[in-house]
C-alpha cells in the first residue's frame, strides 16, 4: 500500500461515494509507482457491490482523469493473452513526466506488457513482477535468471496457476531461514510449483480413504 497514494485519493472529488470508494481501494492496492492490477471481482468484493457497478465507477474515474487504464498481457505458449488491467492513479508524478514513444509499429514488449526502466537496462513483464513480489525473499536470488525460467514455466502452466502456487509456497516459508529457501530460478526450473498445486489433492484423497 502507498500512503502517498491514499493521501492523494482522499483529497480528490470523484463524483459519487461509490467512485470515491473505488478510488480509495485502488490507492490501497497501489505500489510506489501509483499502479495496481486488482481484478474486477476483487474490487466488487471489497466494495460490496456488483461487478457492473465497479466497471461503471472505473469508467467514471477514467473520464474524470483520475486514473489511467492499461491492458495487461501474459505470454502463453506462442501467443499473448490479456489478463486483468493495470490501473494507474494520476497522483503519481511519473505519469506526466514520461514522453510518448514515437514508433510506427508498437514493439512486442508493449504488446506483452513489458515494463522497461528509463535506462533500458532491463525489462520484465508485469506478470513476472507480480510473481517476483509473491515469491519469498532469498538472499542473492537473481531476478534476471528467474525471469528466464519464468518464461519457460509459462509454456507449461497458466500464469494464474503459477501465481497461485507461488503464493501458497510463500505461506509455507514464513518461518524458514531465508538462506534455506530455494532461489526463484531453481524453484521454477525444477517445476516445484507442480508439487504445491498437487498437495491439496493428495490431502483430499487421504481424507476420503480415511473416511
Amino acid at each position: 500500500m502507498s500512503f502517498e497514494a491514499m493521501k492523494w485519493a482522499s483529497g480528490q472529488q470523484a463524483g459519487s461515494s461509490t467512485n470515491k470508494l473505488l478510488l480509495l481501494l485502488l490507492a490501497n492496492y497501489a505500489d510506489q509507482d501509483y499502479s495496481c492490477f486488482p481484478s474486477i471481482r476483487k474490487l466488487a468484493e471489497m466494495a460490496e457491490c456488483c461487478e457492473s457497478t465497479v466497471r461503471r465507477s472505473l469508467k467514471d474515474l477514467r473520464g474524470l482523469g483520475l486514473i489511467e487504464v492499461r491492458e495487461r498481457y501474459e505470454a502463453y505458449g506462442d501467443k499473448n493473452r490479456q489478463t486483468s488491467n493495470t490501473y494507474i492513479l494520476k497522483g503519481g508524478c511519473q505519469i506526466d513526466t514520461h514522453p510518448p514513444v514515437k514508433s510506427t509499429t508498437p514493439p512486442l514488449s508493449n504488446i506483452a506488457g513489458h515494463i522497461t526502466n528509463q535506462n533500458n537496462q532491463s525489462e520484465y513483464t508485469s506478470t513476472f513482477l507480480e510473481f517476483w513480489k509473491a515469491y519469498p525473499r532469498r538472499p542473492n536470488s537473481s531476478k534476471k535468471d528467474a525471469f528466464k525460467k519464468y518464461k519457460i514455466a509459462l509454456q507449461k502452466i497458466p500464469q494464474a496457476k503459477l501465481l497461485e502456487a507461488t503464493i501458497n509456497f510463500a505461506k509455507t516459508q514464513i518461518n524458514t531461514d531465508p538462506q534455506y529457501i530455494p532461489h526463484a530460478s531453481t524453484w521454477l526450473n525444477q517445476e516445484r510449483y507442480m508439487d504445491v498445486l498437487e498437495q491439496p489433492k493428495l490431502k483430499t484423497n487421504r481424507n476420503r480413504i480415511a473416511g
